[in-house]
């Protein structure tokens, strides 16, 4: 079922209510009121296998995958870093990304407030500074570079 809140992600519960009938023909599973406290790669570590999510209950859920998208508040909690540190993805008080939106686990992308430039770009600014269309855009292309 779709939360009902004032405001979401798309900003509108009716770009919201889209996306998601869109996601369900394409048979992606949507899940809502977990929080990520992990994944496990493939046994030979090329790919994703399985994300690591508590509910509200504290149980553990378990999900084949292929491909995460986790879609948050504009913070970093507590769970979300152990979960960056566990997976030994490099932080630098943001998930450090290279020009592809490519972390240090090159089958690991990122975008967004939480993430940065690697150093070596010499590029301070965060991901706040730049239009998020545009970054979307830049993402959709990299990750269908994977698939």
């Amino acid at each position: 079922a779709v939360p009902v809140t004032e405001v979401t992600c798309f900003g509108s519960q009716d770009v919201l209510k889209y996306v998601l009938g869109v996601l369900e023909k394409s048979s992606v599973k949507v899940s809502f009121g977990l929080t990520l406290t992990g994944w496990r790669d493939s046994p030979s570590g090329s790919s994703l296998e399985v994300a690591i999510f508590t509910d509200a209950s504290g149980a553990t859920v378990t999900a084949p995958c292929t491909l995460l998208l986790n879609v948050r508040a504009k913070s970093v909690g507590k769970e979300i870093f152990q979960a960056v540190n566990e997976a030994c993805l490099v932080f630098d008080g943001r998930l450090v990304i290279d020009t592809r939106f490519t972390t240090n686990d090159p089958q690991i992308l990122a975008a967004g407030p939480f993430t940065k430039y690697s150093r070596k770009f010499h590029f301070d600014e965060s991901m706040t500074e730049f239009n998020s269309v545009e970054i979307g855009r830049q993402l959709a292309r990299s990750v269908l570079r994977l698939v």
